[in-house]
């Protein structure tokens, strides 16, 4: 998320940027941390004694990288030991992508059903897309670690490497760069990928609005300018008020320590766990009720009730010589005793009772103790209880430490008030994120209405309805169109011969295969979009999702196609022969329409392509062998077609 952050902030106008507030909000987001007002206050307190002149504003303020595109197409492609594909001779298989020119190529393979061709485009997303993998998601799987490696190789024992068209300078030598590891970048490649799946998720959703943000990785930036406006609002209701003192139980981490340390020194604790876990489910069944005085009307009640509760549910636990028990021991006692003291002397009861902790906030004191308890021991194996004591140990020395930092830390800036003016630029940096967001997603808007409008309008021959309202008059009988309303973006179908004035949503009125190439063109317009938007070229990777019975002819895959490499090039994106598209597929016929406008395309702009069919395993031999220099590297995935 730091790139897309960063993404915002520098489009933010200079005086904004350099100003106090956008520093010290930079600071807390880059630490992970909640923008609250003692985080903002600290922040504040850091400007003031650091000086303007200290602060680095040189990683915002450059624009230089940004301005260099990088390129993710694809040169090669190994993968070993991942789903379907083992390895030969100790080799991974491999799918070259440059030609005899050694230029990045699109490719195209048709494979039959088992040949691997789903397991080649998840390897791809696990490199380049791997928060988000379609089939995981499709499944539900939670066992990613069992999911992805071939038979019983585990997930270290994963090979995958992609060279991409991006080159990098080693021992001064120029090479094309490698990723050995799944890659995780401040944008999202999910636009990139096009499957059933995904395509099934676009097809749900009416409001086209949500499938942008969720696709183009905006959730973040949303969730982002809804706590900054919370933020302002909160900080306005508390304006020039101080610093609020942090608290801590340090007293209860400290016990904690040492009880953690007892149990686990015990040989036998399973009944005392079991009595302890009894207590906490008594204690959260019962509600305990306000006994602070002064605020309720019948706290003489409420004290009986809340005494006479506690003290019965506390006297299960057996005699322990753990910390917390003994501890409050006493107090226990004293409570036992107000109850008492009821009966006969109750303005007693109620001047004891004032001096000891409240009832209902000692009983959540017992249910945080004994939960960190519960969880620490929780394992039936002993090696795991070992670490998670540890663990447990670490995090509550850690918090404690910070805890005490943060006390110092407040004594330090008592005086720190958030005013008016920290109030205003912080609206004003709301503001402006409201509309760099605003304006990225019209832009998207915009290259939907490029590319939507116009393939949907060009196949709206496909249901055979030009032969009920002749070819001349078609384009009067039905159009599409994307409309912009409240915060939603819409497609609407009108045609006025069927449902005169009123308008329909694709989901209403298309048949299967037009409904499916809405639904890719949408994939297709956020993979362009996201090349503007972040200035990077990857490669559109699609998996089964054509198939020649699907279309009336041939020809409206050519068109299909080359509607893409237009408005590739209509965009400013690169030229028609800087698309690389990978494309999986059970019919051949896909491919030979597919590279039949490349070829025609290609009389102008020599748009290089790989064609090909996917080799069988045991079909695969020393002649499929891929050697660089002398050395084998790897063994082709498929055999090429001309």
């Amino acid at each position: 998320m730091e790139g897309l952050i960063k993404r915002f902030f520098k489009r933010l106008p200079e005086n904004l940027l350099k100003s106090q507030e956008t520093y010290v909000l930079w600071n807390i987001l880059q630490q992970g941390k909640d923008i609250s007002y003692r985080e903002f206050a600290y922040g504040l307190e850091e400007w003031e004694t650091d000086g303007e002149s200290q602060h680095n504003w040189a990683e915002l303020l450059d624009t230089e990288r940004d301005n260099v595109k990088r390129d993710f197409r694809v040169r090669k492609y190994l993968i070993q030991h991942f789903r379907k594909f083992n390895e030969k001779n100790g080799k991974p298989f491999a799918l070259n992508m440059i030609d005899d020119r050694n230029r990045v190529c699109s490719l195209f393979l048709a494979g039959k059903n088992g040949t691997g061709k789903t397991s080649l485009f998840t390897g791809l997303e696990y490199m380049l897309s791997n928060t988000h993998i379609s089939t995981i998601e499709y499944r539900n799987i939670t066992d990613r670690e069992r999911y992805f490696p071939y038979g019983n190789f585990n997930k270290k024992d994963i090979n995958i490497i992609l060279e991409i068209n991006e080159e990098e300078v080693i021992e001064g030598e120029k090479i094309f760069k490698r990723l050995l590891e799944p890659i995780y970048s401040n944008f999202s490649f999910r636009p990139f990928f096009c499957c059933d799946v995904e395509l099934a998720k676009i097809q749900k959703e009416e409001d086209l609005s949500e499938v942008f943000i969720r696709d183009l990785n905006l959730t973040e930036i949303r969730d982002l300018i809804a706590q900054l406006e919370g933020t302002i609002k909160y900080f306005s209701d508390k304006m020039d008020s101080n610093i609020e003192k942090p608290t801590y139980n340090t007293e209860l981490s400290e016990i904690l320590q040492d009880d953690i340390l007892q149990i686990a020194g015990l040989v036998k604790r399973g009944n005392l766990l079991k009595k302890m876990k009894d207590m906490k489910d008594n204690l959260e069944r019962d509600k305990y009720k306000e006994t602070v005085m002064g605020k309720t009307e019948d706290l003489v009640a409420n004290i009986n009730y809340n005494v006479g509760h506690f003290v019965g549910i506390w006297s299960v636990i057996p005699f322990t010589t753990l910390r917390f028990f003994d501890n409050n021991k006493v107090l226990v006692q004293n409570y036992a005793k107000v109850g008492k003291m009821m009966e006969t002397s109750p303005i007693e009861a109620l001047s004891l009772y004032q001096s000891l902790k409240p009832v209902e906030v000692f009983a959540k004191e017992c249910i945080e103790y004994i939960t960190i308890i519960l969880d620490t021991f929780k394992s039936h194996d002993k090696t795991e209880r070992r670490k998670s004591a540890i663990s447990t140990l670490e995090r509550l020395i850690k918090t404690e430490r910070e805890a005490k930092i943060n006390m110092l830390r407040f004594h330090e800036i008592e005086s720190i008030s958030i005013n008016s003016t920290h109030i205003n630029n912080l609206d004003d940096i709301c503001s402006k994120f409201k509309i760099i967001y605003n304006g990225e997603l019209n832009d998207v808007y915009e290259t939907c209405k490029q590319i939507i409008v116009p393939i949907l309008n060009e196949f709206t021959n496909l249901d055979g309805m030009y032969e009920a309202f002749g070819e001349e008059n078609f384009n009067q009988k039905e159009e599409i169109y994307i409309e912009k309303e409240n915060g939603k973006i819409e497609v609407k179908i009108r045609n006025a011969e069927i449902f005169g004035e009123r308008t329909v949503s694709p989901k209403m009125f298309y048949n299967s295969f037009r409904y499916k190439l809405y639904a890719i063109s949408i994939k297709v317009a956020m993979a362009f979009m996201t090349m503007k938007i972040w200035n990077i070229n990857a490669p559109l990777v699609f998996d089964d999702v054509f198939t020649a019975s699907d279309f009336d002819n041939s020809v409206n895959i050519d068109r299909f196609f080359r509607r893409v490499y237009e408005t590739y090039e209509k965009l400013k994106l690169g030229n028609k022969n800087e698309l690389q598209i990978i494309l999986f597929s059970h019919d051949e016929v896909v491919l030979n329409c597919v590279s039949s406008v490349i070829k025609d395309l290609g009389n102008s702009d020599d748009i290089g392509f790989i064609k090909g069919v996917i080799l069988k395993e045991d079909m695969i031999n020393e002649q499929d062998g891929i050697y660089v220099g002398q050395e084998l590297e790897s063994y082709s995935l498929f055999e090429k077609c001309y």
